[in-house]
């Protein structure tokens, strides 16, 4: 996760109130994925492109949930984009905090994706 923690775009404050300020790397992938990803966008529009959406589009991006690094990386490979994006290290206390450069690696290695089209920040 590029934020912090999960309040900007989720609704982590509805299904996990007391956590809601906790840094995202705290909650598992079950945790993670019964969160709402989609309504945020909706409601804060911040491209300004949400009156052009189909209600169907809508409906879809309001039922929307966090997608893994796998997934989004299969979907890059598969439409053949670039992927862009910024790694944040995990608080010290996080088990996986001197490891976590290691394992994103890992998981652009797994996938289908080529190297080029993968950028790091």
């Amino acid at each position: 996760m590029r934020d912090r923690t999960l309040r900007r775009t989720t609704n982590v404050d509805k299904l996990f109130p007391s956590r809601q300020d906790h840094d995202a790397s705290f909650f598992n992938w079950t945790e993670i994925r019964s969160l709402n990803a989609g309504l945020w966008f909706l409601r804060d529009d911040p491209y300004w492109t949400v009156q052009y959406m189909s209600e169907k589009d809508r409906n879809r991006t309001a039922n929307q949930t966090v997608c893994s690094l796998a997934e989004l990386l299969r979907l890059a490979a598969r439409t053949n984009r670039s992927v862009i994006f910024s790694l944040r290290r995990p608080p010290p206390q996080h088990p996986r905090h001197q490891l976590w450069v290691s394992d994103a690696l890992k998981v652009i290695q797994r996938s289908s994706i080529q190297p080029e089209q993968v950028f790091l920040s």
